[in-house]
């Protein structure tokens, strides 16, 4: 089995390409969605977050609202930090679990956001980074996200450079144009994929 860490900037359309990829038939874990799975009401996870940054954080619902707690660790890299430390073990156990349902595979990708923040590059085989112009990710996230420009800077700031992500990549997909550019960038990047696993296979 590849595994594939699929990773990029804030609103460079990540999302986008693993639905894709999905449409490829390729096996995709949505680490996004595991993360919000462990922070649900009442798991250890969410105690421990709630005991570190207080109720303020809860909605009515006692969920955690994201939006609270993205002011806070998006304009401080210590509770950032602090934040990670609970998350990423919890969230890095779910993907190994995961990674055994789809053990038959050929290909696998993981849609992490955060895979050099989390310093997960230890289970992945292949890096794709999906890369877009900073004016256009700041452009989605004050349209689509509601934010306002210092937010969408704040949280483009606080990840790794997409420079730096480039340079670890194996790939790299440009998402500048429209969706149909798109869908042959990640067109082109699947059928790499399966002639490195052809080559694998004589050797």
């Amino acid at each position: 089995m590849v595994i594939v860490g699929l990773t990029g900037g804030i609103a460079c359309g990540k999302t986008t390409v693993a639905t894709i990829f999905r449409e490829l038939n390729l096996k995709v874990i949505d680490v996004d969605k595991i993360a919000k799975e462990v922070v649900l009401p009442y798991t250890e996870t969410w105690k421990k977050i709630v005991e570190t940054f207080k109720e303020d954080i809860l909605s009515q619902d006692l969920s955690i609202n994201r939006s609270k707690l993205a002011e806070i660790i998006f304009t401080s890299s210590e509770k950032r930090r602090l934040l990670d430390s609970i998350t990423h073990p919890v969230i890095l156990a779910r993907i190994k679990e995961e990674l055994v349902k789809f053990k038959e595979e050929e290909i696998v990708i993981i849609d992490i956001p955060l895979l050099f923040e989390a310093g997960m590059e230890g289970l992945i085989n292949k890096i794709i980074v999906v890369s877009a112009e900073r004016r256009l990710q700041i452009e989605r996230l004050v349209e689509k996200n509601k934010l306002s420009l210092k937010q969408a800077q704040d949280r483009i700031n606080a990840q790794i450079s997409l420079l730096e992500k480039a340079k670890k990549a194996d790939f790299i997909i440009y998402n500048n144009q429209g969706k149909e550019e798109l869908k042959d960038e990640v067109k082109k990047v699947f059928k790499e994929l399966k002639i490195g696993l052809k080559k694998n296979e004589t050797t």
